[in-house]
């Protein structure tokens, strides 16, 4: 259940990331007049850049949240919770996640998954 509930949150927020990508991208298409300091990117190339790396990273929480109780989900989990660790806003959620995850019994329920 942690699992689901850890995916379950980043990817919310990582979809918003990229929904908000999208959004700075579009912005600037509709309305370029828009000035920025001298040094600093325009709007839409830190919009894409938020849609390229953060859509990955949401397919791969999605996966921990539809994935199936098997041995290499465990190994998985563990990912997970480093990847979250990328994003600093998410350490809050990725700490407790990952003591509860290296826990014997964790690993226990899902190297004895039943067979398919």
């Amino acid at each position: 259940m942690w699992l689901k509930v850890f995916c379950g949150l980043q990817v919310t927020f990582h979809v918003l990331l990229v929904l908000l990508g999208v959004g700075m991208s579009l912005a600037m298409s509709l309305s370029p007049s828009t000035t920025t300091s001298p040094g600093d990117p325009p709007p839409w190339v830190v919009g894409v850049f938020l849609v390229v790396v953060y859509l990955p990273i949401a397919v791969a929480y999605v996966v921990g949240l539809v994935g199936p109780r098997r041995p290499w989900m465990y190994g998985y989990g563990i990912f997970l919770a480093v990847l979250g660790f990328m994003c600093g806003g998410c350490w809050f959620m990725a700490i407790p996640f990952l003591i509860f995850w290296v826990k014997p019994e964790t690993k226990y329920w899902y190297e004895t998954a039943p067979p398919e």
